[in-house]
């Protein structure tokens, strides 16, 4: 499911695979058993799997963005 914010979810479509399963089981997590509202358990989610990830994620993304303006 898309994230409900939109930089949330452009953040997110950057991410592996792998990451993208984390983030979806982090987001559940906190909005079902943390009652956050789905935005704020998105938004959550999407630090977390940073933080766990390491400076290899960001810079992972970055390569990413790169790559897809030069297709613009």
């Amino acid at each position: 499911m898309k994230p409900n914010d939109p930089t949330v979810a452009v953040l997110v479509a950057l991410l592996s695979e792998a990451e993208h399963e984390l983030f979806d089981e982090r987001a559940a997590i906190r909005e079902i058993e943390g009652g956050l509202s789905r935005t704020e358990a998105e938004a959550a989610a999407l630090l977390d799997v940073l933080r766990l990830g390491g400076p290899e994620v960001l810079e992972a993304m970055a390569a990413q963005m790169r790559r897809r303006s030069h297709l613009i």
